[in-house]
């Protein structure tokens, strides 16, 4: 397993993990094996040596690294180790997204920036709330994807090929022949008329306009004068008969 779980867990995280003798020893290591040697103890890891051990050792100690490069006293030191052991556990255990693990670091900052007992204590000022949140910012939830598919379950598919008895396809059937008489013109398919917008209406040829443009304005006014007359005299024509038709119903009424 990655880590033991918590038996109890504990209100506060200072010296939960990582005591001030741990943080005495680290602190007159001699080489950085020693110090990891020690992490590994107060952090529970447990694995068998490989790759996902050493990450999850280096992780610890380029924290406890960031916090001796800031000068933190040993009670920031151990409070913020199991801060981030916390924040990589439940990320790991629950699946959380980069947003939620972030919302679990801050609220473990958070517990521990005021001074408020019994809800919280003030190991951090606001200051340093600051810094740790853009210290991991920087490291773990910039690579946080790397983190979560080293320590996901990894599942392994095996398959193979069988040579199964299975009968053989059945023949497609012949089509038959298409022949030259069966052909159809395209443009007297209904539902081929969307391709085949009608032809638009041809406008009169060159030569038409030009023979009517020859035509003098004098002859075109003699042309219209007697259109007019003509027409006249069509209506003059229908309009007696229609009165000679209204006389004979009259008559007939009368009778």
């Amino acid at each position: 397993m990655l880590m033991a779980p918590f038996t109890v867990s504990p209100l506060f995280l200072t010296f939960s993990d990582v005591s001030e003798e741990d943080l005495a020893i680290m602190a007159v290591a001699k080489t950085r094996r020693e110090i990891k040697n020690v992490l590994k103890k107060c952090m529970n890891i447990d694995q068998s040596p490989g790759f996902r051990t050493e990450i999850l050792v280096d992780f610890h100690y380029h924290n406890y690294a960031f916090c001796i490069s800031r000068q933190l006293c040993p009670q920031k030191i151990s409070t913020f180790l199991s801060a981030m052991r916390v924040v990589l556990k439940e990320s790991i255990s629950q699946r959380l997204t980069v947003d939620g693990a972030f919302d679990v670091l801050k609220e473990c900052l958070l517990k521990h920036g005021v001074e408020r007992p019994p809800h919280s204590v003030g190991v951090f000022p606001f200051e340093d709330v600051k810094v740790l949140l853009e210290y991991a910012h920087q490291t773990l939830f910039r690579h946080y994807r790397l983190y979560m598919y080293v320590y996901s379950p990894q599942s392994d598919l095996d398959f193979w090929v069988a040579n199964a008895d299975v009968c053989c396809p059945l023949p497609l059937p012949r089509l038959p022949p298409l022949l030259s008489e069966d052909a159809v013109d395209p443009q007297t398919v209904p539902e081929l008329a969307v391709y085949f917008p009608p032809s638009p209406v041809p406008s009169e040829s060159p030569l038409v306009q030009e023979l009517a443009a020859r035509v003098p304005a004098e002859d075109s006014a003699v042309i219209k004068r007697k259109i007019e007359e003509g027409t006249k005299a069509l209506m003059e024509k229908f309009e007696m008969k229609l009165n000679e038709q209204d006389a004979r119903f009259a008559a007939a009424l009368s009778k």
